[in-house]
């Protein structure tokens, strides 16, 4: 069995049509892998962004803590040393109160107050 010339052109322009789709098929995986590739790079680079901004949120939650936990001893301080302030002027005004009273007495001639039960002496 023979094929003639006009057969053997028609397989041909058969092949070459079909050569020529695969040819653009293959040249439209080809970019549609490089935009793959690419879209892939950019959400590598968007991920590692991301961590790099998580890993800043959680250094100033860090520091924000420190901060809250540094104001808060403040405060307590403050508090404190407040009701020491309050103590050393009731004190104070007591003390003041017993010189004045002292210095009464000792102008009537009354003898003076005793000593300061509330003094401590060691």
């Amino acid at each position: 069995m023979t094929i003639t010339v006009k057969k053997q052109r028609e397989y041909l322009g058969v092949l070459s049509e079909a050569a020529q789709d695969v040819r653009s098929r293959l040249d439209k995986i080809d970019r549609d892998y490089e935009d793959i590739r690419e879209m892939r790079q950019h959400n590598e680079e968007a991920y590692m962004r991301l961590l790099r901004r998580q890993e800043r949120i959680r250094q100033k939650d860090i520091e924000i803590a420190q901060l809250k936990a540094e104001i808060e001893y403040g405060m307590r301080l403050y508090a404190e040393n407040e009701v020491k302030l309050e103590v050393k002027k009731a004190r104070a005004a007591y003390l003041e109160a017993r010189i004045a009273e002292n210095g009464r007495r000792k102008a009537l001639g009354l003898p003076l107050l005793p000593r300061d039960p509330t003094r401590h002496r060691t």
